[in-house]
């Protein structure tokens, strides 16, 4: 590598460009071992060296935040163990990287678009008119992340192939892309939905009011996407029979 980097056998190559990928999933202690050892090869001398870094800014900094000191804090409304972002960690990355490229959301329409092209690349074939609606829904899901309209649509292209054929009447791709849109962005509600979907069915009846009541704890601000999520696609049914066969695949009620 030291070689690659700075020896003049290489000299075509003007520079050489490294990307370390998914730094932010790492532990804090491992985060901070990696940064250094990033920070070793960059001080190389005669290095030609570009590192790239895609990271969650926010997401490092609260993993390393724990292990830079005592300045760390909590969000009140996350609760204990959803650290945020102090004044150690935020001075720390500000010393490491010399450039910050911040990558802009897509533009919903632009979004919504692709949705529905990758949608129509993947999907089983059906109606368009539920096709430009489940790419609606899914494009709604993923609030704004290329990465989980992909995870959606891959999702509901498993479980519309997967489900019982028996079933009757067969989903719509629009209500597996409600079901999968929840189960992929709102883990939290998974267990209420497998306890018993009636429960989702009249908190959506119900999700216009001010203060509808959610079965299990969730974080206020999570609540409200939640709720902005199924205010948008109000109009597509799912009923609790639906819930079950699409989460389950089989028709069996000991199973589901």
């Amino acid at each position: 590598f030291r070689s690659l980097i700075t020896k003049s056998d290489f000299s075509a190559l003007k520079k050489v460009v490294v990307v370390v990928d998914n730094l932010d999933r790492l532990q804090g202690c491992d985060a901070l071992k990696a940064l250094a050892e990033i920070r070793s090869l960059v001080e190389i001398e005669g290095s030609r060296a570009i590192f790239l870094i895609p990271i969650d800014r926010a997401a490092l900094a609260r993993h390393i935040e724990p292990s830079l000191g005592p300045n760390s804090r909590t969000d009140e409304l996350a609760g204990a163990d959803h650290l945020t972002e102090g004044p150690a960690s935020k001075d720390y990355l500000e010393k490491f990287f010399n450039l910050d490229l911040l990558l802009t959301r897509p533009e919903a329409l632009d979004l919504r678009q692709w949705a529905l092209g990758e949608s129509r690349r993947v999907l089983p074939p059906g109606e368009e008119t539920d096709l430009v609606t489940a790419a609606q829904v899914i494009a709604s899901a993923g609030n704004g992340s290329p990465r989980a309209v992909k995870r959606i649509i891959n999702g509901i292209s498993a479980r519309a192939r997967l489900i019982d054929p028996r079933f009757k009447p067969r989903p719509s791709l629009a209500q597996f892309a409600l079901l999968e849109g929840l189960l992929t962005q709102y883990p939290e509600v998974v267990a209420w939905l497998t306890r018993d979907p009636r429960e989702f069915v009249d908190y959506r009846a119900n999700v216009a009011s001010d203060s509808p009541t959610f079965a299990i704890p969730i974080v206020p601000a999570r609540e409200q996407q939640l709720r902005a999520f199924l205010l948008a696609n109000v109009d597509i049914e799912l009923t609790a029979a639906q819930g079950r066969a699409m989460m389950s695949l089989r028709l069996d009620r000991v199973w589901q």
